[in-house]
C-alpha cells in the first residue's frame, strides 16, 4: 500500500512520552468530541444570568463549526448532535458541581483551545 512507504522518523523518547501522555488523557476523558469540550470548557459563559442559552441550535452548530469544533471522530456538527451535546454538558456540570469537581485538563491539553 502505499501508506505503508511513508515511514515517519522515530520518535524522541519525550515527544513519544508526550504522545503516550495525550493519548492516556483521551481515555481518561471517556472520549467525548470536541464540541463537548468546547462547551464544558465554555459553559458558565454561554448561559445567561437566568439560566438559559440565547441561540438556535442551528446558529449555535453554525458557529461552532466555523471555528472548527466537530462532533465525535472529527464528523460535522448538526443542529440535534449540537443540542444532545450540550444536554450532555449541562448533566456533566450538574454531577461534577455536586463533587466538588474541578477537570484537570486545560483547553490545550484536551486540544480544544479556540
Amino acid at each position: 500500500m502505499d501508506g505503508d512507504k511513508k515511514r515517519s522518523l522515530p520518535l524522541s523518547p519525550e515527544a513519544s512520552e508526550r504522545l503516550l501522555q495525550r493519548v492516556l488523557k483521551i481515555f481518561e476523558r471517556g472520549g467525548s468530541s470536541p464540541c463537548f469540550w468546547w462547551f464544558y470548557d465554555h459553559y458558565d459563559t454561554m448561559r445567561t444570568a437566568d439560566g438559559k442559552l440565547r441561540m438556535t441550535w442551528r446558529e449555535c452548530c453554525a458557529s461552532l463549526t466555523a471555528i472548527g469544533v466537530t462532533a465525535m471522530g472529527g464528523r460535522p456538527l448538526t443542529p440535534e448532535t449540537t443540542r444532545k451535546t450540550w444536554w450532555k454538558v449541562v448533566e456533566r456540570k450538574r454531577r461534577d458541581a455536586a463533587r466538588g469537581y474541578q477537570s484537570p485538563y486545560s483547553e490545550a491539553e484536551r486540544g480544544t483551545a479556540h
